[in-house]
């Protein structure tokens, strides 16, 4: 009895085996002759939490993508985890390995007709490469196309690409804006043979080297904000279009006020032509002022300009000899 007992145990424990064996083979992940080693093929998930379809509340999203297909290979390692497929450190010691990697989380809140919202697509990596750490200790590599055979202590990541994101919309109307950012060219990252090696950004090579950080271009865009005015009751205006009307508006004036001024500049000029014209019309030479300082138009007779500095000489001078006479006169007696 207790022979059977154990023969169907066995049985059992024999049929567990040999199904998770197939499962294992079925995600072309290879450990064989390996020490401590963790593999996981392809990673897709997209966890959400909240509610954006409410007038108030809000949501968020995490969707993550690790790999492309392929199989992870750490055949007589020790110390290795391997992420994503396409990964291999056959011989290696202390390596992990992280297939290319996409994330797009996101964020939204409501409330009423307002809302705001914000965001990141980022990724490492495009898919196009595989992590290779054949007989290397102290190995990291993310995103693909990284190969550091035969090296001790190098840290691998491929191209980075972000574009973070903010949005919202309000009673005024609704705006976005986004900043694209990467780093790295094309190509993989090599350092086979190396020793302290940290490369980012893909087409970095440092094949026997000692103690060395490379990265690729860094260029980061921005893409303008967009916007749409909201309701006014009229069609609205936006605030560009305000600003060009407040432009237009302060040049009418400027040149309403140099206008004016030339007006005020051509009167005064005017004037001063005619006083001219009439001193020289009395023979009087234009510019000469009278004993109080004021221009020659006070001496002459009014609506005839007739020259009344002559008649007032003439005055005086038939007075002094009248009082020249009166004189003789009483002297005479």
């Amino acid at each position: 009895m207790k022979r059977k007992a154990l023969g169907l145990a066995a049985g059992i424990c024999a049929a567990i085996l040999g199904t998770a064996a197939n499962a294992l083979a079925a995600t072309g992940n290879t450990a064989t002759d390996s020490t401590g080693t963790a593999q996981i093929g392809s990673v897709s998930a997209s966890p959400t939490a909240g509610d954006d379809t409410s007038t108030a509340g809000g949501s968020v999203t995490a969707p993550l993508a690790i790999g492309s297909g392929g199989g992870n290979d750490a055949s007589g390692s020790t110390g290795t985890a391997q992420v994503g497929g396409g990964n291999s450190s056959p011989g290696s010691t202390g390596t992990a390995q992280v297939a290319s990697t996409k994330a797009s989380p996101s964020a939204r809140a409501r409330a009423g007709r307002q809302s705001a919202g914000a965001g990141a697509t980022a990724s490492i990596g495009d898919g196009s490469g595989s992590n290779n750490a054949s007989r290397s200790t102290g190995t990291a590599q993310v995103g693909g196309g990284n190969g550091s055979s035969g090296s001790a202590g190098s840290v691998q990541s491929a191209g980075v690409q972000a574009t973070p994101t903010a949005n919202g919309t309000t009673a005024a109307g609704s705006t976005s804006v986004s900043k694209p950012i990467s780093v790295g060219g094309t190509g993989g990252n090599d350092a086979s043979s190396s020793t302290g090696s940290v490369q980012v950004g893909g087409g970095n090579s440092a094949a026997g080297s000692t103690g060395t950080a490379q990265t690729g271009p860094v260029t980061a865009g921005s893409t303008p904000s967009s916007g749409s005015p909201g309701p006014t009751g009229g069609g609205g205006t936006s605030g560009a279009a305000s600003e060009g009307t407040r432009s237009l508006a302060s040049a009418s004036s400027t040149t309403q006020g140099a206008s004016a001024g030339r007006v005020q500049a051509v009167g005064r000029s005017q004037v001063a032509a005619a006083s001219r014209s009439r001193l020289r019309a009395a023979g009087r030479p234009a510019g000469t002022k009278s004993a109080g300082g004021v221009l020659g138009t006070s001496m002459t007779l009014p609506f005839t300009g007739a020259p009344l500095g002559r008649w007032l000489l003439l005055g005086l001078a038939s007075i002094l000899f009248g009082v020249g006479l009166r004189r003789r006169g009483v002297t005479a007696g």
